[in-house]
């Protein structure tokens, strides 16, 4: 169906020598994802999965190998700069305070702070947000 998995589009992207600063990954979480028929009626409707993003970067780094450190920016620093969010995309003072801690070996997620505040702290969920 000619659909490539981000971790390896992030793969061949680097085998094409594409600068990894220009490559931004998204997921479509929360949105709506219509499902057709042949022919193009409506069939059901589904929601994007938040965690299907997260999933991308860890295939990348565990399946492909890829650094994490090369993969990271396509989450963070890369989508901010290109639309603009200043506030967004990497840690310093006086910033927004948004933030995901993993587990380095495994690539689990442990914490997560928004707007300065925990939201899951060493695996307890503290705080839950609008979607949840």
């Amino acid at each position: 169906d000619g659909e490539v998995a981000s971790a390896e589009a992030i793969q061949r992207l680097i085998q094409a020598k594409v600068p990894l600063e220009q490559v931004t990954l998204s997921s479509d979480a929360h949105a709506s994802l219509p499902r057709f028929n042949a022919q193009g009626v409506l069939e059901g409707l589904q929601v994007g999965d938040p965690a299907s993003l997260w999933r991308a970067v860890v295939s990348a780094v565990s399946e492909h190998h890829l650094p994490l450190e090369r993969v990271l920016p396509l989450v963070t620093s890369n989508p901010a700069r290109i639309t603009g969010l200043r506030e967004s995309g990497s840690l310093h003072v006086g910033r927004s305070a948004d933030l995901v801690m993993v587990d380095r070996a495994s690539l689990d997620i442990h914490s997560v702070m928004t707007q300065g505040q925990w939201r899951l702290r060493e695996g307890i969920l503290t705080a839950k947000g609008a979607f949840e």
